[in-house]
């Protein structure tokens, strides 16, 4: 009784595209799904996940996908996972309704019919051989979670429960409020259970001290918002937290607030809809009711959260006027509360030159005051001392991160013996009371998805073929000169098995509009982003279509620049 498995399809060496899998003789759990993007060297895709054929040979056994909080994915993939797993999906409420909302309306009529499950805190969940209980964690989205995963490790006669507690990439700060907040309470208790393993977010375990915000915060957020003029801040759009505490400092000073950028907005309503914010709703200016007066209003607060290039390009399109909404004025305020990498120096430079050159008040901020979902140094050791583990898994970060946490422990007191190291892919197994990592490890590989077949699974490719034979393909293409950013000549349409020759005439006219307008949109800002423009064409064009005609068909969008640069966007 009590053996299982325990292992990393993607997540160790590597930030991001975390997913785990609990494995008992009975049960199977896969343990959040996670993508990134990838190298840009790989062209054609948009991102990667990791490789789940092993799950796929075990779906007897699959008891449910666990999602730990909400996380943007490429839509494509998070779809396709769906398709191929048809077990049921357990989140908090505030997960499986953004899923829901963020990625349904994108999938196919037969993959519509999605078993989601709200889990709620302290809520337990028995299978076979193994029961799985939700605890509330802090993150920058509200109803995040952490799992603890009871295995019996007596027998049926005498059973001793124990919980595997996987823990990912959170904080502890008691600063936040209701749905962010870390469950204390549940901790303590699943540690007076007993803990036999903890699976341990390492990205934060370089950080020295806790990592926590203070009165320090609001204070810096109520200074911002007694300036004068209107003010613009830049943030991360997945950090809800912090949008939602800088609505808060607003509502003090009676300021009306907007947000640019469809992701924030879309998690941000969300979290008011299901009455998880402190802020007054009245202060905010949702897309729909925005005019030229209240954008331009001196009370205004426009927050500018995409991600982080993103976000600085929206900026310097507002600062250089070529935003068709806002404009930059000698009386704005502009603040950054984003941290920026190294990589974004030169787009930061840029951007601040032409804020100041618009004579706008750039705004001193502390980005360390700002709330980061991780745990430092302190916090792990405060988590090792309540849980007093037997053993400690390091998960979820790069090398650098899963050997912080690895010395971490060591300098803790934990024993060699009791510190399981593994990558992608190794196998630790719990047998009969000994724990080892296993000769025989789990192939790991990555299936890209974007613009070109899906690989590494080959029937994912042979369903592309399928959908080409039964919806047809369309490519739309049209000629632009960059340099004097003007639309040329007409846009042209060619397509196969898509529509008969009598329904084409009125669907191409509305697709070319679509087109044009979208084009001529880029062409209008300051630097042309073709991942943005590919992105937008696919998107619109794509949904028109769906709406008109009930079919997904292949679609081609194709930019040719005469003035030297041919741009092509495919599926």
């Amino acid at each position: 009784m009590g053996n299982f498995k325990f292992f990393a399809l993607g997540g160790l060496g590597e930030v991001g595209k975390n997913m785990y899998v609990f494995e008992t003789e009975h049960d199977l759990y896969i343990l959040d799904i996670g993508s990134k993007t990838p190298p840009t060297e790989v062209n054609g895709y948009d991102s990667l996940v990791s490789d789940y054929s092993y799950v796929l040979e075990h779906l007897d056994k699959l008891r449910g996908v666990f999602i730990s909080k909400f996380g943007e994915k490429s839509s494509r993939a998070f779809l396709r996972v769906i398709r191929d797993l048809k077990v049921p999906f357990y989140g908090s409420p505030f997960t499986i309704e953004a899923i829901k909302r963020r990625y349904m309306p994108f999938a196919d009529e037969e993959d519509q019919d999605v078993d989601f499950r709200i889990m709620h805190p302290e809520e337990i969940l028995e299978f076979e051989d193994s029961k799985i209980e939700a605890f509330g964690v802090t993150t920058s989205v509200p109803d995040s979670f952490g799992f603890a995963i009871k295995i019996n490790t007596g027998d049926d006669e005498n059973p001793v429960w124990k919980n595997c507690v996987y823990l990912p990439d959170c904080d502890l700060d008691q600063n936040m409020w209701g749905h962010f907040r870390t469950n204390f309470k549940s901790i303590t208790r699943i540690a007076d259970e007993g803990v036999l393993v903890f699976f341990s977010s390492s990205t934060g375990a370089g950080k020295v001290g806790h990592i926590t915000t203070d009165g320090s915060l609001d204070l810096a957020l109520r200074k911002i918002m007694a300036q004068e003029g209107r003010t613009y801040l830049l943030m991360d759009a997945e950090n809800i937290s912090g949008i939602l505490q800088v609505i808060d400092a607003a509502y003090v000073q009676k300021r009306r607030v907007t947000i640019i950028g469809h992701k924030a907005r879309f998690l941000v309503e969300l979290a008011m809809e299901l009455n998880y914010t402190r802020v007054n709703k009245n202060l905010y200016m949702p897309k729909q009711v925005l005019d030229d007066e209240k954008r331009n209003a001196d009370d205004a607060v426009v927050i500018i959260a995409g991600d982080q290039l993103d976000t600085f390009h929206f900026m310097e399109g507002i600062a250089t006027f070529q935003d068709k909404h806002y404009r930059l004025k000698r009386t704005d305020n502009v603040a950054i509360l984003l941290d920026t990498p190294k990589k974004f120096e030169k787009e930061l430079a840029t951007t601040w030159n032409n804020i100041w050159f618009n004579n706008a008040k750039i705004l001193d901020f502390d980005i360390s005051l700002m709330p980061v979902p991780m745990m430092g140094a302190e916090d792990l050791k405060l988590l090792y001392s309540l849980f007093s583990p037997e053993y400690v898994v390091p998960i979820s970060g790069d090398y650098r991160m899963l050997k912080a946490q690895n010395d971490l422990l060591y300098d803790f007191g934990f024993k060699k013996e009791n510190v399981i190291i593994i990558d992608n892919g190794d196998v630790m197994e719990y047998k009969d009371g000994d724990i080892r990592v296993t000769d025989n490890p789990v192939p790991t590989k990555e299936i890209l998805f974007g613009n070109a077949a899906d690989s590494d699974i080959n029937d994912f490719v042979a369903r592309e073929r399928e959908a080409l034979t039964k919806e047809g393909f369309v490519i739309i293409s049209g000629m632009i000169n960059l340099k004097e950013r003007e639309l040329y000549g007409e846009i042209e349409i060619v397509t196969s098995g898509f529509l008969p020759e009598y329904g084409q005439e009125e669907e191409f006219e509305g697709l070319k509009e679509t087109f044009k307008s979208i084009v001529k949109e880029h062409l209008r800002m300051r630097k042309v982003d073709y991942k943005d423009l590919r992105q937008e064409l696919k998107n619109e064009l794509s949904k028109k279509i769906l709406k008109d005609t009930k079919k997904r068909p292949i679609l081609i969008p194709v930019i040719i620049d005469i003035s030297g640069t041919t741009a092509t966007v495919t599926d």
